[in-house]
């Protein structure tokens, strides 16, 4: 009998430690669950903060095109060579300043080949000289 009572005893206590570690098993569990929710939350906030900044952009984009747009037709100028000069490019842009009264300069343009006065030519950042058509081209 009494090493049944040590038997079961030595049960219980293996039981009790098993219940322990299982216990311990779920509450780390539990806090990475929160950990990885809390992560998925921020990620969720900063993807819908993100989209919503993207649309107040596109609207003011937009906006910007409308009253430009307007502004052309006012001043009538043409669409074509608005739309191109709209787009933004990271060029900064230099004109060639004119000479003296000389005969006109002709130059060709490093795009298609074509001279023209140096007057018509924009220099770009690179040194390349675009005339007109192109630069408005380059800038779709």
């Amino acid at each position: 009998m009494q090493n049944q009572i040590e038997l079961l005893t030595a049960q219980i206590t293996k039981a009790e430690q098993q219940l322990h570690e299982q216990q311990q098993t779920n509450t780390e569990l539990k806090q990475k669950l929160i950990a990885e929710t809390d992560a998925r939350l921020k990620a969720e906030t900063a993807a819908q903060l993100e989209a919503q900044k993207r649309a107040e952009v596109e609207e003011e984009l937009s906006v910007q095109k409308e009253l430009t747009a307007q502004a052309n037709a006012e001043a009538g100028v043409h669409e074509e060579a608005n739309a191109s000069m709209r787009t933004a490019i990271p060029f900064e842009i230099r004109e060639i300043p004119a000479s003296s009264p000389e005969p006109v300069k002709r130059q060709p343009c490093d795009c298609c080949g074509i001279e023209v006065p140096q007057t018509e030519l924009t220099k770009i950042d690179s040194g390349h000289l675009f005339c007109h058509d192109c630069f408005a081209a380059l800038r779709r």
